[in-house]
């Protein structure tokens, strides 16, 4: 190799060296700290598992690869509107494990996507914890995992109607929620959807899943186009270790995330369209004019009055039922929120507000759902006073968030267990 051209090479390299160096000398005078490739990892494979599947689990954890067109999130339901695309599949599996493990101690996890990821990120603690108490001495804890995103009251009193009757009678089910039923429901108020229907868009994807005008077939596809070009950018600089320098690191994430808020632009905008355009009232609930507050107040008496009804519905059966709020990041003073915690947390305005304004409700309504009688715990202020970050995204925690929760749930579990 000529003299000229190796001095060159030696030059660019470190030029490059020097450039990498002085942006992480620069981070470290930044807000969110010195560089840390590991965290920048986990934050882009977060990024792909929110856009690359229903339940965007945390950590670095690969996402199930919906990238083919012909796979499905959801699928319309004749009894909770909607379902997950895997549940007919899930339901006669469980039919099958609970039949031959009789013995084990079976716990029906319900609620949205939070009650999903804990189902799967919170149960290993959870079963620890209850397992140490002597009256567990012998069964093995085992667990029906039914929390479905975007899942709001009553479609829990429905799913737990639809699993006992197909013979699913598991010994105890807890209902992990409160968010949604103050977020998404107040989404639906602000586009004149009531409240007490399934989430604004999923449900409407799914009836109009068939509408064929060029508009929505143009917005479908841009959004499709956009999610696409996400997919393959994160997945590309996953697949090139771009996370290892800072210079690098912090511009791919950078532009993910403008991909990221172009794509739920444009699918916020598909969904509007499908209100518009010959949509059947019908589909859009009973009519439901109300401020915010009050759709708040209707959305917090529907949460109670479900609550109750699948606390009657499981004594019924036999089965012993506990219900637990969830923490959520835009409940004020609910936990000391990172700078990275702040970025990614970003979302609508209606879920902001209803999580803002509907928590103290939700803890109010906790407190005359025990004047009832019913086994209610508030982990609202699990995360009170903790400082690393817990939140991936607006309302999703970490695994270390799930192991809190549990921690948490445990002792109101054998308190109020009979």
């Amino acid at each position: 190799m000529p003299r000229r051209l190796l001095l060159s090479l030696l030059a660019a390299l470190l030029t490059l060296l020097a450039v990498e160096g002085a942006h992480r000398l620069w981070s470290m005078t930044r807000p969110e700290g010195a560089y840390d490739a590991s965290a920048t990892r986990t934050a882009m494979q977060e990024l792909l598992n929110s856009v690359n599947q229903t339940i965007p689990m945390p950590g670095d954890v690969q996402a199930v690869d919906f990238s083919d067109s012909s796979k499905r999130f959801e699928i319309l339901h004749p009894f909770l509107g909607f379902d997950a695309a895997h549940g007919p599949s899930q339901l006669g599996n469980d039919l099958e494990n609970v039949r031959r493990d009789p013995d084990a101690y079976w716990i029906l996890i319900l609620g949205g996507s939070v009650a999903n990821i804990f189902g799967q990120q919170g149960k290993e603690r959870l079963a620890e914890l209850l397992a140490a108490d002597p009256r567990f001495e012998g069964r093995s804890l085992r667990f029906l995992n039914y929390g479905r995103a975007s899942f709001k009251q009553p479609q829990q009193v429905l799913m737990a109607t639809w699993l006992f009757s197909f013979g699913i009678r598991p010994d105890a089910v807890i209902n992990l929620d409160g968010f949604n039923e103050v977020a998404v429901s107040n989404a639906n108020v602000a586009r004149r959807m009531h409240p007490v229907y399934p989430a604004f868009g999923q449900w409407l994807a799914q009836v109009r899943a068939g509408d064929a005008d060029l508009a929505s077939l143009e917005m479908l596809t841009r959004s499709r186009s956009l999610r696409a070009e996400l997919i393959e950018f994160t997945q590309g600089c996953l697949e090139r270790k771009l996370y290892l320098s800072s210079v690098t690191g912090r511009w791919s994430l950078a532009r993910m995330r403008e991909r990221r808020k172009a794509l739920v632009t444009q699918t916020l905008a598909y969904l509007e369209h499908l209100q518009t355009g010959g949509l059947d009232p019908v589909l859009m609930g009973p009519d439901f004019e109300a401020t915010q507050e009050e759709g708040l107040r209707f959305s917090v008496a529907n949460w109670t009055r479900s609550s109750v009804s699948l606390a009657g519905l499981c004594a019924g059966h036999g089965i012993f039922y506990l219900h637990a709020l969830q923490p959520t990041l835009y409940d004020e003073g609910s936990k000391p929120l990172t700078e990275e915690e702040i970025e990614v947390s970003k979302t609508i305005d209606e879920w902001i507000d209803g999580a803002r304004l509907g928590y103290p409700m939700l803890r109010k309504a906790g407190e005359s759902l025990r004047e009832r009688g019913v086994a209610f715990v508030d982990c609202s202020m699990a995360f009170e006073g903790i400082t690393r970050p817990l939140y991936f995204d607006a309302c999703h925690f970490t695994r270390g968030g799930n192991v809190r929760v549990a921690e948490v749930i445990a002792p109101a579990f054998l308190e109020h267990m009979p």
